[in-house]
């Protein structure tokens, strides 16, 4: 007879444990109730759903489902939302330290067995990789490859799942990667990978378990370099960003003398599966009123009117409605110094995980046209200076690209000799260069600009003069991936000749998908300044002659104190002294100045 666990508190832990200390096994199906959960009625669960139960408070729901990596962030979130911020400390941490707990008892680990797949999947494997390799490697089409790889790997996870091995737990989890990927990488295939350059070799048809020829070693090995390479350029840029944001937007708070500024103007987006999370506890218009946004199901598949801070009226920070709730669910006003440490955690998480992503790559096609036409421009205005083809983009009339080598670095602007590889946020000069009429091709990923015949380098300035039927960009595809080089240009101001805020928006969206759209609005809102007096956001003159302002250079408009700290400090200097500007201290220069005050203090108690 089967032995029913009767939740009572957190006694019941125990009684979990001692039964995974007898060999059950975590997924074994047993009788539940509990007082409030279950309304004291029984229900079969898994051991382990059990335990996660139990570690929840006895008010909160039952939840009878897989919990994945997604899952544990909304219920953190809903956390924080619920309880105080000591009590839903103590829940994480109890999470936390059970888990360890339960993960020695029941360690989820490989066995021998995991790598003896069926015979019927070793056919198929066998049948695609005897496919492939009757194809010469040059006609071997990526996306057809792929689905074919993808299928197999499937295939394996399904076998895998219904087998009931533990490691596949940790993968299905969300917490270390991509299962597919990690299974096709492994047993499948590897592959096509990319060499330091960012050109793609392969495929490399057989899996790591397979073993690799001389040529396959070599391709993989490219890879690795590649992707070591990227991590030790790269991996610093993340905090250098999150300094600037942080610094750039430190005197951007909740206006707590407006509830309401009362825009008319709106943010329009269409809300899909991918960014409707990002928008909860926002709010929108819906039939002239405002409405906040409690569930995803109340925007996915519908465009929506989103009160944002691009277009708050408030003269003295940003107003709660435009902001939304995010402040008070963390407790601070300084809604810019937020805004600074979300993009550095999401950043340096995107850098941390390279190292997973070695076999992960995400190729796209490119399709100049329809990725111009998504950032907002307008493209019939564009054709009429260059020929915008699927691949290729040729000039029409002279066009010039100014790249200024100071802007880069030895990981962001890479000359092969034919091309140019560099971040694609550049400017277009369309006929002659002292016309200053620009176009901006906002791309989010490395692009490959051709070097014309009119190629000068002049000092740190280099010069790429092309004429009427001259190629500027030629590309096949782009790997899919954070770039903090993009970042650092979109945010940086690189592109200083768009139309809208919207568009600066969706560049840097593109590039940190899972942070919340709020706080890009927040930067991209600050960005715009007033040409005639570039204290003033732009938002309160409905963008009307406007400048963009990059996040290294907003420190000596806001604060010269600020200033002081960056790379420029004869600019801070100068609107200090020479301008006689007062400073308008932020809450971080505040809080040093106090500490300042207070240690100085001591210091003359402390004097004989």
């Amino acid at each position: 007879m089967e032995t029913q666990i009767q939740g009572t508190g957190s006694v019941t832990i125990d009684n979990v444990y001692e039964r995974i200390k007898k060999g059950e096994p975590l997924d074994k199906k047993t009788a539940y109730s509990h007082p409030e959960k279950t309304g004291n009625k029984s229900i079969r669960m898994s051991l382990g759903r059990i335990w996660f139960n139990e570690l929840l408070p006895d008010d909160w729901p039952i939840i009878n489902e897989p919990v994945n990596h997604d899952m544990m962030n909304n219920l953190i979130k809903k956390f924080i939302k619920k309880y105080d911020s000591e009590t839903t400390a103590d829940l994480i941490s109890n999470i936390q330290k059970e888990a360890f707990k339960v993960s020695t008892l029941s360690p989820s680990s490989f066995s021998i067995d995991t790598f003896i797949p069926p015979d019927e999947w070793i056919e198929l494997k066998t049948k695609f990789q005897n496919k492939y390799k009757a194809i010469p490697k040059e006609e071997i089409k990526i996306k057809e490859f792929t689905k074919d790889a993808d299928k197999i790997s499937k295939a394996l996870i399904k076998h895998m799942n219904k087998s009931g091995f533990k490691v596949q737990n940790i993968l299905n989890s969300g917490t270390k990667g991509d299962a597919v990927q990690d299974w096709k990488s492994l047993l499948v295939s590897k592959g096509f990978v990319l060499d330091i350059e960012g050109n793609i070799r392969g495929p490399i048809i057989e899996g790591n378990a397979d073993g690799y020829n001389s040529e396959n070693y070599y391709d993989s090995a490219a890879q690795s370099r590649r992707t070591l390479y990227y991590k030790s350029t790269m991996t610093a840029k993340p905090g250098y960003l999150s300094r600037k944001v942080t610094m750039s937007n430190a005197n951007v708070t909740i206006d707590t003398s407006k509830s309401d500024c009362r825009t008319r103007k709106y943010f329009e987006i269409v809300v899909n599966s991918n960014n409707s999370k990002l928008l909860l506890n926002r709010n929108h218009i819906v039939k002239g009123e405002i409405k906040k946004i409690k569930e995803t199901s109340e925007i996915e598949g519908k465009k929506i009117k989103l009160r944002s801070p691009i277009y708050c009226r408030a003269k003295k920070g940003i107003c709660p409605v435009c902001y939304g709730d995010h402040y008070k669910q963390l407790g601070t006003k300084n809604i810019g110094i937020l805004a600074g440490g979300a993009i550095n955690m999401v950043a340096i998480n995107s850098m941390m995980k390279l190292k997973h992503k070695s076999s992960q790559i995400e190729i796209i096609d490119v399709n100049f046209k329809k990725l111009i036409s998504l950032a907002r421009e307008d493209l019939s205005t564009i054709e009429t200076f260059i020929d915008i083809r699927e691949k290729e983009i040729i000039a029409k009339i002279n066009c010039t690209i100014l790249l200024d080598k100071s802007d880069y670095d030895e990981s962001t602007l890479i000359d092969t000799g034919e091309e140019i590889f560099i971040p694609g946020i550049f400017n277009l000069y369309v006929g002659e260069l002292s016309k200053n009429k620009f176009i901006s091709l906002p791309f989010n990923f490395q692009v490959h600009l051709n070097k014309p015949e009119d190629y000068v380098v002049d000092g740190k300035t280099i010069v790429l003069k092309y004429t009427p039927g001259e190629k500027i960009l030629s590309q096949d595809y782009y790997t899919k991936q954070t770039e903090p080089s993009v970042i650092d240009r979109i945010l940086g101001g690189a592109l200083k000749y768009i139309n809208s805020p919207e568009t600066l928006i969706d560049a840097a969206h593109e590039q940190l998908p899972s942070l919340d759209l709020v706080h890009i609005e927040l930067v991209v809102s600050n960005m715009f300044r007033l040409k005639d007096d570039a204290t003033v956001p732009c938002r309160l003159s409905s963008y009307k002659d406007f400048q963009i302002v990059g996040i290294k250079k907003l420190p000596h408009i806001n604060s010269w104190l600020t200033g002081l700290s960056f790379e420029d400090p004869n600019k801070a200097i100068k609107l200090a002294l020479i301008n006689s500007r007062d400073n308008d201290m932020n809450p971080i220069e505040k809080i040093l100045l106090e500490k300042f005050y207070d240690q100085k203090e001591r210091n003359q108690r402390d004097e004989p």
